[in-house]
């Protein structure tokens, strides 16, 4: 195979978070969470939160619009091992390897035209890059919320905390500390706080500091509108590419499949730009030695990522349908969540007005209760009234087999699962 042609595939359908704002980066807007993002951005005071499930392109979304409107930040990725000490060392950065100077001032600068917490130079002192390190390690320790936050607003940078739901208990109610520091000790107008990530990430902020009320916004956002966003990422990272594929065909039968590709690609992916990427890639590929790829090789593709997406979601089947078999509030509830795209972002509130007239109150919120524990849904919000899917790859798999409305229906991987299901099952999709 050539290395060549896989590296340069690999460069367009690129699974790593991405910066859309580059005119060579493969890029679909993100409609409303895309233009609230900027909205918020140049809103003095206001911290942002972005969740939704993972894979939906978050940290991408992220990095584009702060580097579209060049918005000087310092990024840090959270892991489930990071202590408060941990945090600050990554905020400071030691200096170069060559003998520098060193005060014990700790401020923020900029390396190499990106932001970075360094420690401030001072002339006369030459020192060993082992003792820059071992300082920088004890100005860590030394350092709290104040120290950082001043430094924020002096320099006029935002901090862009990233897998927030790996963050410990101890870690979050700090950050949460910073957020009201910034609106109110130490203030200028980008100097916040975005934080990123999945699960409940925006109610454990509420929770750690209640007066973050009116403090922190949150978009969350969850997969692609529709079936014909999916294909729009595609068709342009072929076009990138310069390979030929059924939407720019010279052949009318390749064109007449478009509307073929396009469901077997939602059916591959659901929206998921990680998915879709892992998808634009496998198909790519094929084309190393060909001037481009067919109907038939991303029918064939999209039908090998839909089953090896199946054998590894297989496991979680029984423990959602047993749930769903013995509540139908929770039937109900799930039906509604695919009627209304169970990729999208939901409010509590309007999944309980669709159900009151059957169900009271306290039934729905056990029903969702439930669906949470099983983890099949998240809980967060100011209100503790937002819902997405934990795990949309799962959820999307599980809900064209239930709806027995897959393209896939009549084969043999597929009726291994059907056979899981009670004949009454049947939800919309």
């Amino acid at each position: 195979m050539n290395n060549r042609w896989q590296k340069v595939v690999g460069q367009v359908f690129n699974t790593q978070p991405r910066d859309g704002s580059r005119k060579d980066s493969l890029w679909v807007k993100r409609g409303g969470a895309e233009e609230t993002l900027t909205l918020l951005l140049q809103n003095p005071g206001v911290h942002i939160c972005v969740d939704g499930p993972t894979g939906s392109g978050k940290s991408s979304l992220a990095i584009t619009v702060l580097n579209r409107f060049r918005i000087n930040y310092n990024l840090i990725q959270m892991t489930s091992s990071m202590t408060w000490q941990d945090f600050c060392r990554e905020l400071i950065d030691s200096g170069s390897n060559e003998e520098i100077s060193c005060s014990t001032k700790f401020v923020i600068g900029l390396k190499n035209g990106l932001p970075t917490f360094m420690l401030e130079r001072e002339a006369g002192s030459q020192e060993r890059q082992a003792d820059n390190i071992d300082l920088a390690y004890k100005m860590s320790e030394r350092a709290n919320e104040h120290d950082i936050c001043k430094s924020l607003a002096i320099h006029n940078i935002l901090l862009f905390i990233d897998d927030f739901e790996r963050a410990k208990p101890e870690l979050a109610t700090r950050i949460a500390d910073m957020c009201k520091l910034l609106t109110q000790s130490y203030q200028n107008i980008y100097s916040k706080i975005l934080v990123v990530g999945t699960d409940d990430i925006c109610r454990r902020l509420y929770a750690a500091n209640a007066s973050l009320e009116g403090r922190l916004e949150q978009i969350s956002v969850g997969t692609f509108a529709g079936p014909g966003e999916s294909w729009q990422l595609l068709s342009q990272g072929f076009d990138k590419l310069d390979i030929r594929h059924p939407g720019n065909s010279k052949f009318p039968r390749e064109r007449e499949l478009i509307k073929d590709c396009t469901r077997a690609v939602y059916e591959a992916a659901d929206g998921l730009p990680k998915s879709l990427n892992q998808l634009g890639r496998s198909i790519s590929i094929k084309a190393q030695d060909r001037p481009g790829v067919t109907a038939s090789d991303i029918l064939a593709t999209a039908e090998e990522q839909f089953i090896k997406a199946l054998r590894s979601q297989g496991r979680k089947f029984r423990p959602i349908l047993k749930c769903i078999n013995e509540s139908i509030v929770v039937q109900e509830i799930i039906g509604y969540l695919y009627k209304e795209g169970i990729g999208k972002i939901h409010n509590l509130s309007e999944i309980s007005m669709a159900l009151m007239g059957e169900f009271g109150e306290q039934q729905i919120e056990q029903a969702v209760k439930e669906l949470v524990q099983l983890n099949f849904l998240v809980r967060t919000g100011e209100q503790d009234d937002i819902l997405f899917t934990t795990q949309p790859e799962f959820a999307h798999i599980f809900g064209l087999i239930i709806s027995r409305t897959s393209i896939y229906m009549g084969k043999p991987y597929v009726q291994k699962f059907m056979g899981q299901l009670t004949p009454q099952l049947v939800l919309p999709l």
